[in-house]
């Protein structure tokens, strides 16, 4: 368990849960996801993307400030 203290640097990680439906009457408002993204010298290079099980970008932002 993350307590939100840690950093995570996660380069194009794929869920190997073998599950690719939620629960039921589960549904994507029952969860909650905070990201952090600290940029290095690069941050215009920066971005990021959440996808479905069905690989459809749900939420995605990119062109940060450097060293921010």
């Amino acid at each position: 368990g993350f307590d939100g203290s840690e950093i995570v640097y996660v380069d194009d990680f794929l869920p190997t849960s073998g599950q690719t439906t939620p629960p039921p009457n589960e549904g994507c408002n029952d969860y909650v996801l905070n990201l952090s993204l600290l940029t290095d010298n690069y941050g215009e290079e920066s971005s990021w993307q959440i996808r479905d099980t069905l690989g459809n970008t749900a939420s995605s932002a990119s062109g940060y400030a450097s060293n921010t």
